[in-house]
């Protein structure tokens, strides 16, 4: 498989070449990819803060304080 490698000042400069329904279409895109990936991180928050209780719950007992103080 061939990968392509290109800068960012050449990817802007194809970009500028671009029609303007395909500028906007790529910002579209952008968007839209960012937006998923704040939504990603929202919610990995979101469930790793669910998480803690059943963890707290099963690593803080009396057996495995012995291992806290090693």
């Amino acid at each position: 498989m061939y990968q392509l490698s290109l800068n960012l000042e050449q990817i802007l400069q194809l970009v500028k070449q671009l029609p303007e329904n395909e500028k906007i279409r790529l910002n579209r895109e952008l968007e839209q990819d960012i937006q998923n990936q704040k939504q990603d991180q929202q919610l990995t928050t979101v469930y790793t803060k669910m998480s803690e209780a059943s963890f707290h719950q099963i690593w803080d007992n009396p057996e495995d304080a012995d291992y806290d103080n090693l």
